[in-house]
């Protein structure tokens, strides 16, 4: 059911955050790796989505470059 997957899909995610944030318990690690997780997720489907290779490109040179800069 779609509960079922809601549930597996919600205990994936909070494996990832712990992953990207290296189960760190300190203020802010958390939701520091909410905002990567979902800025990886954004920029590789809005890449995907267009057939323009530069602006693909560019997208996901940004959210590298973002993603740096919070490292």
């Amino acid at each position: 059911s779609s509960d079922e997957v809601k549930v597996a899909a919600g205990a994936v995610l909070e494996e990832l955050f712990g992953l990207f944030s290296n189960d760190d318990s300190a203020p802010g690690a958390r939701a520091e790796a909410i905002v990567a997780l979902c800025t990886l997720v954004g920029a590789m489907t809005l890449s995907r989505v267009t057939a323009n290779t530069r602006l693909s490109d560019e997208i996901l040179k940004q959210a590298k470059h973002h993603l740096h800069e919070l490292s």
